[in-house]
């Protein structure tokens, strides 16, 4: 009265009621008990159109299984099943599962046609409702890459971070989603769904389109629906809508959808990317669109002429906007010297450094002003170490004063638009990660206990939090999820490492690297190879309105890369490779003529056809590519340790 699948990892049994297989359940073996994570009920349906212009459902429960493998460790079940419609027309489904040895997963591919020309409105690819017969609604975390990060009682499509219609995001546009999967975390097993984005669904159409509800509201059920359906969005179905506008004619080739249903009894949702890879590759750095020379010379005129003011002999921020003396410019053109030898470099380098000094003392130079990335590092090379170090002090000082007892920072919006954001006085990742990479960071270059302290004061209260968000509520609302956080952390977490050689402390930078993987994209369409690891911001708005869904904002990825770099050292995850696709997309997004020659966009509109202002100066490209290379413009530390004292060179 059933055909079951299983291996060591899981168990996935679909149930014979009279003479049809309506659903099956999924288990995962957790120790020595299997655990219902989630049914496939119903297993498919379809809904068309009928001759006279209205619409039916037909639910595709299969009448007839088979089992075959083709070769030792592997078995499959082929379900076929054959209806009627209204109109008396036959319709047949089938549904195959292949289920390998020492897989997590089971390849489902479903396959829908008819025998006459038909109206369809929609057909149920593989689906799951998690938690079903289980937890129900309850969950850890649940996950939709570049769309979704939910931790507790959090729900989908909430407003709380994007206002209607932008929070609705039941069906979303199929490239908003960064990494083809999608998953509920509950009692520390991970289940849901993965896809190949570029799956050909007909001869001439390509991928499919996710559902995602957490929990269930679409059929008001204690669970978490997670599938993919067709014909899709937008072409065919209006985005968050699961009927189309646009009937597909469906006939004797029909139409497939395949995807993996997976469970993982000991990953959480921040290794979908990984399951994801396992699956279908892990994601290769795209061509490099011009060689590291071409690179240099086009930042330098970044650097020297984009976003440099003639009339004040400063460097912007971006194309456009106030000019500032920028010792970290300088420092970067000082590595350009050395790589290329040329004289115009250096006699810029010299000219911001004596601008610098001429204005701002001998510790302007410990300046960050332009820089996402570089700090305190220019005079290192140039010199008047002893009053730069006493001006970071002054500025981490600053930054201590604003630290509550329990080790935290707070949001303290400063206009009423910013008010908006979030609640003042709250705390999360984002409000505390860069203050703690910046007081570490002296710490570990100084040797300063006072700094010392309050970082690891610092990192306990950050160990509360697991997921990454508000590090951008200058405009971004306070709760949602941004990778800048993620970055910021991984770095803070590694300079605490760096001085104590606390293991605890690497494991907690590579968490928070991991949950930055969502952010980027595993994939890309054939003609756009600057999306992949193209990196979305947020997963949300600019106060509410301007979505950043399917949006890369790349200087975001590139501070994230920059740490994740950092971690490769100790790490035995590819973290050089995620940080070298990431700058190989900016490289593809930088401007390479005109006006805004060696600048690179802000967002990467259009699904990464568009690059629109503000057009970003090439520091945060250049400190990468650097230490791609081997050549990390950061000041280097040792710290030598013994009965209980440090020392810092």
């Amino acid at each position: 009265d059933y055909a079951m699948l299983e291996n060591e990892f899981l168990r996935i049994v679909f149930v014979r009621l009279e003479d049809r297989f309506p659903y099956g359940l999924l288990f995962a073996q957790k120790g020595p008990h299997l655990e219902q994570v989630a049914t496939t009920a119903p297993l498919s349906r379809v809904l068309y159109r009928d001759n006279d212009g209205a619409d039916h459902e037909l639910t595709l429960d299969p009448s007839n299984v088979t089992m075959g493998g083709t070769s030792a460790g592997d078995a499959t079940l082929f379900f076929t099943g054959a209806y009627e419609d209204a109109d008396g027309v036959e319709w047949r489904f089938d549904a195959n599962f292949t289920l390998y040895e020492g897989a997590k997963r089971v390849i489902a591919d479903y396959h829908v046609r008819a025998a006459e020309p038909r109206d369809l409105l929609h057909f149920a690819g593989p689906t799951l409702r998690v938690g079903d017969g289980g937890r129900g609604a309850k969950k850890e975390f649940a996950l939709l890459p570049g769309l979704e990060m939910l931790e507790g009682d959090e729900v989908s499509s909430s407003a709380r971070d994007a206002a209607p219609p932008l929070d609705d995001r039941l069906a979303p546009h199929p490239y908003k989603v960064t990494v083809p999967a999608m998953g509920v975390q509950q009692n520390g097993i991970t289940t849901g769904l993965l896809w190949d984005p570029l799956m050909p669904w007909t001869d001439e159409e390509l991928g499919l389109s996710p559902l995602f509800d957490s929990p269930n509201r679409l059929h008001g059920e204690n669970n978490h629906l997670v599938g993919v359906f067709l014909p899709t969005v937008p072409d065919w179905t209006p985005e968050n809508e699961v009927r189309a506008k646009k009937p597909y004619v469906v006939d004797r080739d029909g139409l497939r959808a395949r995807a993996q249903f997976f469970t993982d009894p000991q990953g959480t949702v921040f290794d979908i990317p990984d399951i994801w890879a396992d699956a279908y590759g892990r994601p290769k750095v795209a061509d490099m669109p011009r060689p590291d020379e071409e690179v240099l010379r086009l930042s330098r005129d970044g650097f020297m002429t984009t976003t440099w003011d003639e009339e004040s002999q400063k460097s912007r921020h971006c194309v456009g906007w106030e000019p500032a003396n920028t010792p970290g410019f300088a420092t970067l053109l000082w590595y350009d010297f050395l790589a290329s030898d040329d004289a115009a470099v250096r006699e810029r380098v010299d000219l911001i450094v004596s601008k610098t000094l001429e204005e701002q003392g001998p510790g302007g130079l410990a300046s960050t002003a332009n820089c996402h990335i570089l700090r305190w590092e220019a005079p290192f090379y140039f010199g008047h170490l002893t009053e730069s170090i006493e001006a970071a002090r002054a500025e981490v000082d600053a930054v201590m004063k604003g630290q509550n007892r329990d080790g935290g920072w707070r949001f303290r919006p400063t206009e009423d638009k910013q008010k908006t954001l979030g609640k003042a006085g709250a705390a999360n990742l984002g409000t505390c990660a860069r203050n703690a990479l910046t007081v570490l960071k002296f710490a570990r270059v100084t040797g300063d206990d006072r700094a010392m302290r309050a970082g690891v004061r610092a990192l306990k209260f950050m160990d509360q939090f697991s997921i990454p968000r508000g590090s951008q509520t200058w405009e971004c609302p306070l709760d949602e999820p941004d990778i800048l956080a993620a970055g910021y952390a991984v770095g803070a977490y590694l300079e605490a490492f760096h001085i104590t050689s606390d293991a605890a402390y690497r494991e907690r930078a590579e968490y928070w690297a991991k949950t930055g993987l969502p952010f980027l994209y595993s994939w890309n369409l054939p003609d756009r190879p600057g999306m992949r690891f193209g990196s979305v911001p947020v997963f949300g708005t600019t106060f509410f309105t301007h979505s950043w869904f399917g949006v890369p904002v790349q200087w975001n990825g590139l501070v994230y890369a920059y740490y994740v770099q950092r971690l490769a050292e100790f790490s035995d995850y590819p973290w050089s490779t995620v940080a070298e696709g990431i700058v190989v997309s900016a490289l593809h997004q930088q401007w390479t003529e005109g006006e805004l020659r060696g600048s690179y966009p802000d967002g990467y509109y259009g699904f990464c056809t568009e690059g629109r202002g503000p057009h970003l100066n090439p520091e945060d490209i250049m400190v990468n590519l650097f230490a791609l290379r081997g050549h990390d413009p950061d000041i280097t530390t040792v710290v030598a340790r013994r009965n209980g004292s440090r020392l810092h060179v």
